[in-house]
């Protein structure tokens, strides 16, 4: 609102002002005289503690604090407007002498000096979008929060929320108004700032305030540092004396920041003028009244101001308190009402001598006691320690002290803060039981095992007892994952578990180390002993794991070694358990075996088998071989067989027979097989781009990738990533395959050849298909297995097999290719009896994609009896045998 005047005051105000200008004149400051001294402030936006006003001009707590200590001393202020961090670098190179509103903390110490007696104190607070629901530290989580450049609340909240395991976005900004303005405009969902900015400006911004307050901090003026000691001494002269005055500049400064701004402008003339105006007895009564009803408005929003302290404080999760003494003796002088709710103990009673003391965890009393007599001496202190509270249970309470004023040279005032930590605790401890445990079956893990096994070993070295170690590896588990479904699986897992734990004895211990596997460590026992535990539990498996309508049977094989005859530490012990346990897989499942040095070289090497298939891939250790499939007729190639190779440096050429089903069973065998398709397709764009048509490729599918649902997506990605039509890949699938799920079988393919790739089913004629199956499946071709074409002209059983494949292939309207072609009279029979296609070595061996190409490019084309090849490769049995793939 404006403020109008009456023509009649406005002569007296003129009078006045005349008067003042006249008998003012001794009390104005004097410029340029020898004794004044000029003082560069920093000046950045944080009202109400220090900012521009309306008319430009500096304003808040600390210009009112520091201009009259300016005016008794002679200095000429000069201010600096700047951003925030700026103002810290212009302190730090000398550029400005003084900095208001500089929050203490040990960093800052080692930059800046800082006067001994606070100007004020505060904290921060957290301020959100009315549509954004913010109500404890963990809703900060995933949110983007603003917060002041290089301010004080940055590093603790960065702390905090990391302490917590919070992930959160900070935004930077340079002043408070700046983050205001971001969180209004949605750019952000919140904004950290000290309560004396938020009381003031949240309702301008339209932000609502949080219950999230945090870091209180005692705010001082600060110099560069071993710079103008004598600013911060006469500072310190001046607040001491006002601090006992409660009428003094001090604490009318402070009145003025916690109001909010005053509605009415009051231009600068104006108050100079009512300076010369209290000179004039004459205006006093009337300036009077206009003064007490200005503090009596301030009044009100100074209450109201203390009422949303209040509910501040009643919702914050910390509690405030501030202490006074000295040495150790601190007696409580006020604590937040709050603490009823964290703590369960009303004020009242936190206020009374020796109750602090008195509820300690007696564990932590002592340790918390002797912090607390260094306190004076240290000036702050941070500790954490358990508390009784009023229900009788043990909370986790985080300790932050911090000295605010020593008021007169002996008694000291504590600011203090506690923060219940209990859920933070708990939540460590259920991560430190999550790191030595499993978290399916609750038994100990790998980690824990290592610890218990050392310890065993340890008591038994020291008894001269001796212990055993079981592993325990469930049979072929992992098909009953891929048939049945992970939740079924972790039901198996955890009866498994209770079964195996049925034969522990009290000084025992199990550990569940991986999927299937299981560790029983058995104490003071003795080989024969352990071999009677191996053979219980082998019958407890006899059972079915589960219940109807699953009643599943899931056998086990056991490994054993003992200490100390087969190792005197526990990774050897467990290494020969494991070798022991190969051993009985070696020899068929639901077995067990003992350790013994002399039988452990075939588990070794399986071992090492093992362990380099499960990098062959990573490595490149895998290679893809092709062999030409030709038409019988014309001897033109129809396309190649992709068949995948292993070369280990150290192991040499291993056969595909020994890897593809220890691939298999270790369940390696889809990260091969999407190896082979996408090599097998960028193969045959390179050679397209090379001018070398191939018109298909035929990729052998294993049955673990047709039971999963990703197969149809990932062949679709491979022909996109090669540019392939889909016409032009050939998957191959075998009868077992097919049979060991049929319904999931014929989905699968018949998604695949809707869009366009072909399929067909391999060795053709050894497995135990259903011709229904067949009749329903979408395929392209049958392949005669080698084992029926190798006997051609030789066995007449195998002729007629061979004949029936051919005429079941013409029925259906498939075409039928021949696999282990080797000899001439295998040509002429195949041809006589219809089957168009074949591949063999009397064509060509299965050849490295260079020498394949160097072949073609040489002029090499099958012929109806090629020469060349199949006399060099006559009477040599194919190395790739059923296992080829």
């Amino acid at each position: 609102m404006k403020l109008r005047l009456r023509p009649s005051v406005a002569v007296i105000l003129l009078l006045g002002l005349a008067l003042l200008l006249f008998l003012g004149r001794p009390f104005l400051p004097l410029r340029g005289s020898a004794s004044e001294r000029t003082v560069t402030v920093g000046l950045y936006d944080n009202p109400p503690k220090i900012y521009l006003d309306g008319n430009g001009k500096p304003a808040g707590l600390f210009v009112d604090l520091l201009q009259p200590i300016a005016s008794r001393e002679h200095w000429s202020l000069r201010f600096v407007h700047c951003a925030w961090s700026d103002c810290l670098q212009y302190l730090r190179d000398g550029r400005i002498d003084l900095m208001p509103d500089v929050a203490y903390s040990e960093e800052r110490a080692r930059q800046f000096d800082f006067h001994r007696i606070a100007a004020a104190h505060s904290w921060s607070q957290v301020y959100r979008r009315p549509q954004v629901d913010i109500r404890s530290v963990a809703d900060l989580a995933h949110r983007r929060i603003a917060i002041l450049r290089n301010g004080i609340q940055h590093q603790y909240l960065v702390q905090l929320m990391a302490g917590s395991a919070l992930p959160f976005t900070p935004v930077l900004v340079n002043s408070f108004p700046e983050g205001f303005q971001a969180t209004r405009d949605g750019r952000t969902d919140a904004v950290v700032s000290n309560a004396f900015f938020g009381a003031g400006q949240a309702r301008r911004y339209g932000l609502v305030e949080t219950p999230i307050m945090f870091e209180p901090v005692s705010l001082y003026f600060a110099t560069a540092k071993g710079r103008n000691p004598e600013l911060l001494a006469r500072i310190d002269h001046y607040l001491t004396r006002w601090r006992q005055d409660p009428d003094s500049v001090y604490f009318a400064a402070i009145r003025n920041a916690m109001a909010p701004e005053p509605v009415t402008i009051i231009p600068r003339w104006l108050r100079y003028t009512l300076l010369g105006m209290a000179t004039l007895a004459l205006l006093l009564l009337g300036f009077g009244v206009l003064s007490r009803w200005e503090v009596r408005r301030k009044t009100i929003d100074l209450q109201r101001a203390n009422r949303r302290l209040d509910q501040v404080i009643a919702a914050s999760p910390v509690v405030l308190f501030l202490l006074q003494g000295r040495s150790r003796e601190f007696a409580p002088q006020w604590v937040s009402p709050n603490i009823q709710r964290v703590l369960g103990y009303p004020p009242q009673d936190a206020r009374q001598p020796g109750w602090w003391a008195a509820h300690l965890h007696p564990d932590d009393r002592d340790s918390a006691m002797s912090n607390l007599g260094q306190l004076a001496y240290r000036g702050q202190l941070t500790q954490t320690y358990r508390f009784i509270d009023a229900a009788g249970r043990t909370r986790h309470i985080h300790e932050e002290l911090r000295v605010a004023d020593t008021i007169d040279g002996e008694t000291t005032q504590i600011v203090g803060t506690w923060s219940d930590i209990t859920q933070a605790r708990e939540h460590e401890a259920e991560l430190g039981f999550l790191a030595l445990h499993d978290t399916l079956t609750g038994l100990g893990n790998r980690a824990m095992l290592q610890l218990r096994l050392t310890e065993a070993i340890d008591r038994a070295r020291t008894d001269g007892t001796r212990l055993a170690i079981v592993s325990i590896d469930l049979d072929r588990f992992r098909n009953v994952n891929d048939t049945l479904g992970h939740t079924l699986g972790d039901e198996l897992l955890r009866t498994a578990a209770r079964r195996i734990g049925s034969l522990a004895g009290r000084d025992d211990f199990l550990a569940r180390i991986g999927g299937d596997e299981f560790v029983l460590v058995l104490c003071n026992t003795s080989t024969s002993q352990a071999s009677a535990k191996a053979q219980q539990l082998l019958q407890l498996f006899s059972d079915p794991l589960t219940a109807t309508p699953h009643a599943v049977v899931v056998t086990a094989s056991v490994g054993i070694s003992v200490f100390p005859d087969d190792g005197a530490d526990a990774d050897t012990l467990l290494k020969h358990a494991d070798l022991a346990l190969y051993e009985a897989k070696g020899i068929g499942y639901n077995n067990y075996r003992v350790f013994a040095s002399a039988l452990s070289a075939g588990a070794q090497d399986r071992v090492a088998l093992e362990t380099a298939l499960r990098s062959a891939v990573a490595l490149g250790q895998l290679l893809l071989h092709y062999q030409p499939q030709v038409d019988l007729a014309s001897g033109k190639l129809i396309g190649v067989e992709a068949l995948a190779r292993w070369n280990h440096p150290e192991l040499g050429s291993v056969p595909p027979g020994r890897f593809i089903p220890l691939a298999e069973e270790l369940g390696l065998i889809d990260e091969i097989g999407a190896w082979v398709l996408r090599e097998a397709c960028r193969q045959m764009a390179a050679w397209q781009d090379a001018g070398l048509f191939v018109p298909s490729m035929a990729v052998n599918l294993s049955v673990q990738q047709i039971e999963r649902d990703v197969l149809p997506t990932l062949v679709a990605d491979v022909l996109r990533e090669a540019g392939l039509a889909a016409g032009r890949l050939e998957l191959e699938i075998t009868e077992s395959t097919i049979m060991r799920e049929p319904e999931k079988a014929i989905a699968v393919l018949r998604e695949l050849h809707d869009r366009g790739v072909k399929i067909s089913i391999d060795d053709f004629g050894i497995g135990h298909s259903s011709l229904a199956y067949v009749k329903r499946l979408p395929v392209d071709r049958l392949k005669i297995d080698q084992s029926f074409v190798r006997e051609i002209g030789r066995d007449s059983n195998d002729e007629a097999i061979c004949r029936t494949v051919i005429e079941l292939a013409r029925s259906l309207g498939l075409d039928a290719i021949a696999e282990g072609v080797e000899r001439d009279e295998q040509i002429d029979f195949l041809r006589a009896e219809g089957c168009q296609f074949a591949q063999g070595y009397l064509f060509s061996k299965p050849l490295p994609a260079a020498a394949l190409q160097d072949l073609w490019q040489r002029g090499w084309r099958a012929s109806p009896r090629p020469p060349g090849l199949r006399q060099e490769r006559r009477g040599v049995a194919s190395a790739d045998g059923p296992g080829k793939r």
